[in-house]
């Protein structure tokens, strides 16, 4: 049954989509379009906002790194909390301009941790927020692009997916098998932790049924804290971030200020094609796994899915955190538990409103037990990868696009691997060098651009040319 929508509403854009789910694949339960009982769906946000919560960890490393106090570093999860309800309803709108309409929540980004360091060692919190809101902007004046198909081909966004799912799976390694911070060696409790997390969490979702799948990470985060608290891994009262943190209390805006610096804005542009075609990757996906006859994305859908993006790392700016960006899992997670209703956004953003008013609460969340992180991380790292490589491989794939493909991943992991390129004798280049998605972002595009340059037409004429030549006969 149609919705009718007035003249002027429809003629700003607010009229009426088209449903967006087709033909669920097999193993889906609830699609995008559907409405499941309120009850699944409160618990399915909360799911997905413990999920997104172990992406905190990057405004962790930056507060670390830059040495913010704890009421700094408080009042910046509280306006990640804000940035975040908002990217995830943003994405999620049925109707008018804005978002794809998708199941696709955002979180802290690693595309913008390697620059936003850098901003912040150069200019304080002022320069990393004036940079963040750049880079939304960017990615708006950007996003009418993602309609021409040969800018963004499918094995690009697919390599910026697998890269993701590298970054995400290497952090599960280093958080499951390396020590903590000050520790000598890992705790035989930690690794303990970090089995029954993963296992409980892999054993839903493989042989649960019903509401045991759709909710298999909740059910293994619960057992990692669980765990965690029982044997005395894990004790948020005793922790030092949270002293002076009052629990209940309106978001602080304090520590914000902006400012901008035309040195910074190359590295902060590549991380919003970076997050760009990372999206266009995973709603290309999200079309797919609501729709298995569609063999193209939507041009539009993506595009919208793009502006919602790009002004969620624009609030993030104007809020005072990192860059926000489409959550990797965003097909992982409904793929593996048939729950892809976009009502659980809407969720998502009413639970993050009432945690930005909750610091302590929400700072807790933010402290995760490590090794429940590390399982997570290593759970829906596995996840992404194998969506990239389908994304990768949904297109025939000839010499140029092979050149592409290997040379960004090299790229991607050798930024992972030498420490090299986090060194911050590269200098203007560490930014960009000390980030796989960012690097091999900009390699995959680079390599392509040359590739489709004349030169080949060129030299393929000159050989035609050669051959072309009559040949004297010999004597």
């Amino acid at each position: 049954m149609k919705t009718k929508v007035s003249p002027k509403v429809a003629s700003f854009g607010f009229e009426a989509r088209p449903p967006l789910q087709g033909r669920l694949p097999p193993g889906m339960i609830h699609g995008v379009d559907d409405r499941p009982p309120a009850s699944l769906v409160i618990l399915a946000g909360l799911q997905w906002v413990g999920l997104i919560n172990v992406y905190l960890v990057y405004l962790l490393v930056l507060s670390a790194e830059s040495d913010l106090s704890p009421a700094v570093t408080a009042a910046m999860i509280s306006a990640s909390m804000l940035a975040l309800g908002l990217a995830a309803l943003l994405q999620a709108l049925p109707r008018g301009p804005v978002g794809s309409g998708y199941l696709g929540p955002a979180v802290l980004s690693a595309n913008y941790l390697g620059p936003s360091l850098a901003a912040t060692k150069a200019g304080g919190l002022a320069l990393l927020f004036g940079m963040t809101a750049f880079a939304g902007v960017f990615q708006l004046i950007i996003s009418p692009l993602v309609r021409r198909r040969n800018i963004m081909p499918p094995e690009i966004a697919g390599i910026v997916v697998f890269l993701i799912g590298v970054t995400v799976g290497l952090i599960g390694m280093r958080y499951t098998f390396l020590p903590a911070p000050g520790r000598q060696a890992v705790e035989h409790l930690a690794l303990v932790v970090s089995v029954a997390t993963l296992c409980t969490a892999v054993g839903c979702t493989v042989w649960g049924k019903g509401a045991l799948r759709m909710l298999s990470p909740l059910i293994g985060i619960l057992v990692g804290y669980g765990i965690s608290y029982a044997t005395g891994l894990w004790r948020p009262t005793t922790a030092k971030a949270l002293e002076g943190i009052g629990w209940v209390s309106l978001p602080s805006f304090g520590h914000i200020s902006w400012s901008f610096d035309f040195y910074l804005a190359l590295p902060f542009a590549i991380a919003a094609i970076a997050a760009t075609v990372k999206t266009v990757g995973l709603i290309g996906l999200c079309q797919k796994l609501n729709d298995t006859e569609r063999t193209t994305p939507d041009a539009e859908v993506l595009r919208r899915g793009v502006v919602a993006d790009g002004l969620g790392t624009l609030m993030a700016g104007v809020f005072g955190t990192l860059g926000v960006n489409t959550m990797p899992s965003s097909v992982a997670i409904p793929a593996a538990t048939g729950l892809a209703s976009r009502r659980i956004a809407f969720a998502i953003a009413a639970i993050f409103a009432v945690l930005a008013l909750v610091p302590g609460a929400a700072m807790c969340l933010a402290l995760m037990p490590r090794p429940v992180v590390g399982a997570l991380a290593l759970y829906t790292g596995s996840f992404v990868m194998v969506n990239g490589l389908q994304s990768i491989l949904s297109a025939p794939i000839d010499q140029k696009a092979t050149i592409v493909i290997g040379l960004s991943v090299i790229a991607g992991l050798a930024a992972e691997a030498l420490p090299q390129f986090r060194d911050p004798a590269m200098g203007w280049l560490q930014p960009i060098t000390s980030s796989s998605l960012v690097l091999g972002t900009l390699v995959a595009f680079l390599t392509r651009i040359v590739l489709a340059t004349r030169v080949g037409t060129i030299l393929q004429n000159v050989q035609g040319r050669h051959r072309s030549v009559p040949t004297l006969p010999q004597q």
